[in-house]
């Protein structure tokens, strides 16, 4: 594996061994149906741009890793706020090995909002490898 595959696989066997069993996760492409009144996360690798950092040819890659917290509107923001506790530290200032290249990772911003029964809050970290 090599590029954006192998860069998708890294992050998220990181993000799975981190995050553990504390709520099911929802990977992108794969069939989840949430279970009613259970917190779960999701996880989106968002690939960015290319800009040409060293000649003749190095490259940096750039993107955003972001991770949906979901917990059901009826549970209060202490519970929200727990789970993005530990989401943080997972990717901020962090870097995961990606074969022989090495994905790093900033830059946290997170938004609020409700859709459907759940309240979400996105987490969204830039991250970028470069490749030489």
């Amino acid at each position: 594996m090599s590029g954006f595959e192998s860069q998708r696989a890294a992050i998220e066997a990181h993000f799975t061994t981190e995050w553990a069993s504390r709520t099911p996760i929802s990977y992108e492409e794969v069939p989840y149906t949430p279970i009613a009144e259970t917190s779960y996360v999701a996880i989106w690798i968002n690939a960015g741009s290319a800009i040409q950092v060293s000649f003749p040819a190095g490259y940096r890659y750039t993107g955003i890793v972001q991770v949906d917290i979901n917990c059901p509107l009826n549970v209060g923001t202490k519970v929200i706020s727990e789970h993005a506790d530990v989401v943080s530290p997972i990717f901020m200032g962090q870097q995961v090995s990606s074969g022989s290249q090495t994905i790093s990772f900033r830059s946290l911003s997170v938004f609020k909002t409700s859709v459907g029964d759940w309240k979400r809050w996105s987490m969204t970290f830039e991250m970028w490898r470069d490749v030489c």
